[in-house]
């Protein structure tokens, strides 16, 4: 979890189209299973490295809603942050992810719509150079006064 002194606070006249984020992390067996707890999605396909390995994978394959949790949660905390609000979301599989890769998500603002205060982020997420999801979140802005995370 990341610290709430952290967490952005970014403004759409902050959101320009081209701006760009980057996070890095890191696919853990814990992570995997405090996500699999949470859904309730045990598939073998990734519970099981023996079952995964046998249908042709190099292990546990982590799960596409994992991925895209990761990609949701930047939006959410750290690009644009605080005062995100993730209207849509939109996401291609393309390679599995494994249990102990380092992967990056990287956000791009394609669009930013003055007239309703909404950005289209294009996301990718990344095992180094090989691309393993992409695809669009779209975002509105949350209209606060100030920091009021406690």
């Amino acid at each position: 979890m990341i610290n709430p002194a952290e967490i952005s606070t970014l403004e759409f006249h902050e959101s320009f189209e081209g701006r760009e984020f980057c996070a890095d992390f890191t696919l853990t067996e814990a992570k995997l299973d405090q996500f699999i707890g949470a859904t309730g999605d045990s598939s073998p396909l990734h519970v099981s490295d023996i079952f995964a390995r046998n249908r042709g994978f190099a292990g546990r394959v982590v799960h596409g809603a994992y991925l895209t949790s990761l990609a949701t949660s930047v939006v959410g905390t750290r690009f644009p942050g605080q005062n995100a609000l993730i209207h849509s979301v939109q996401f291609r599989f393309h390679e599995p992810a494994y249990i102990g890769q380092s992967i990056q998500v990287r956000l791009t603002i394609e669009q930013a719509s003055e007239a309703v205060k909404v950005i289209v982020v294009r996301a990718e997420i990344f095992h180094g150079e090989t691309l393993c999801a992409n695809g669009k979140i779209q975002v509105g802005f949350t209209h606060g006064q100030g920091k009021e995370i406690a």
